[in-house]
């Protein structure tokens, strides 16, 4: 987490959290299933990965680890404005659009 003035926090890996306290910071989510959350007035910037891998039987991924096995398909950056995007609420950018979860990860439904 970032807590300074014009602080950064970034997650890269599986799963990853990124979250901001300050109104001039960002949060970087950048890796697959990462999630970013923030303070009024604070930026953050999500990835969309796509997995171009193997997979099992089960449609589970094979080797999911592997960086070679996982496509950048876009990015998009926010400011959390308090409406559209909530304070202190993570969020995921799946298929290109920014998509609401839980502090796990999981899409909130609406």
């Amino acid at each position: 987490s970032a807590t300074g003035n014009c602080g950064a926090s970034s997650a890269t890996g599986y799963k990853g959290a990124s979250s901001v306290s300050d109104p001039t910071g960002v949060a970087v989510a950048w890796g697959h299933e990462a999630r970013a959350k923030g303070c009024k007035g604070a930026h953050l910037i999500l990835s969309d990965w796509r997995f171009i891998g193997e997979k099992y039987w089960d449609g589970s991924y094979k080797d999911m680890y592997n960086k070679d096995n996982w496509e950048l398909t876009g990015a998009k950056m926010v400011v959390v404005d308090g409406e559209k995007i909530k304070e202190d609420t993570y969020y995921r950018c799946i298929e290109g659009e920014i998509v609401e979860v839980t502090e796990d990860g999981e899409i909130v439904e609406e």
